[in-house]
């Protein structure tokens, strides 16, 4: 490598991040406790945390901002913690020093930024980073909980834009052939709406795994909070029968829980109709009463 990129700190940066993560995955192979996942694994349990852990680049099923999972736990001792911490002040600092780079690449779009600071990464010969990979932090938990229990959660919707029977009818150009059936299908569905009614075109966002951790507070009881969980949780314990006292539940949705029932149905406050009008071009019509 020559001497001016030796000196650039988005490569010092992630050449510390993955000397961290080797050196915390080292340790953690050797003086674990336990591993439990939420999902089956076709290699032994520690070595599938240690490859989703130290995962920094993309490997060759993955495509844009998909991120690894795998939600489970690992028990670890006290001593392994420094490690993990070093672990997450670089992916800090990694983060930061992309986000300077991206700055000083005087590039209009983010896209066109992060594919400088990615030509930059390819000169030492690394594959193509996954930024949001690296800058993931691992979550630890240093008190021993009483339940974890892991659940997928529901973002709701992603941004949304309206479009008038003429936008909608020119979205459907760009998207279908012309003259094709389906053009026809489409185009029929959206002259049959009035002319001042607007339809919206809507993308759910990604659900989020998370966890929900329960523990006894001494003088108050049960206490809970939740966790992102996509990558395995990190729990300090000081032995394996400490560690077989935790409760730990598999995956649910959100959406059965009593929490979901607190916060009342999103169905029952959407303006929208709960099927797309026209599924194609995830265009969804207003309720009659809002249109």
């Amino acid at each position: 490598m020559s001497k001016s990129l030796h000196s650039v700190p988005v490569i010092r940066k992630l050449q510390s991040l993955e000397s961290s993560l080797h050196a915390f995955a080292h340790s953690l192979e050797q003086t674990y406790f336990n591993v439990q996942l939420n999902n089956p694994s076709d290699i032994k349990p520690i070595k599938a945390v240690i490859r989703a852990i130290t995962a920094i680049t993309y490997d060759e099923y993955q495509s844009g901002r998909e991120l690894n999972q795998l939600p489970g736990v690992v028990f670890i001792p006290e001593d392994v913690v420094p490690k993990l911490l070093e672990v997450n002040h670089a992916k800090k600092a990694f983060s930061d020093a992309v986000k300077e780079a991206k700055a000083s690449s005087k590039c209009k779009s983010n896209t066109a930024a992060l594919n400088y600071v990615r030509k930059l990464l390819t000169e030492i010969g690394m594959q193509r980073v996954h930024f949001k990979q690296c800058e993931r932090l691992l979550v630890v938990e240093e008190a021993l909980p009483k339940k974890i229990v892991f659940y997928n959660e529901s973002k709701g919707w992603g941004n949304q834009k309206k479009y008038s029977k003429e936008e909608a009818l020119e979205l459907a150009k760009e998207i279908i052939d012309n003259g094709s059936d389906s053009f026809d299908i489409v185009s029929k569905k959206i002259a049959e709406i009035s002319d001042s009614e607007f339809l919206v075109h809507r993308t759910p966002s990604p659900t989020s795994i998370k966890a929900n951790i329960t523990r006894y507070v001494p003088g108050v009881g049960e206490k809970s909070h939740s966790r992102v969980a996509s990558l395995p949780i990190f729990v300090v314990t000081t032995d394996m029968d400490s560690a077989r006292t935790v409760l730990i539940g598999s995956m649910v949705s959100i959406e059965s829980t009593p929490k979901s029932k607190r916060l009342g149905s999103s169905k029952a406050r959407s303006k929208f109709e709960e099927q797309p009008y026209i599924s194609t071009l995830r265009l969804y019509r207003y309720k009659p009463e809002y249109r």
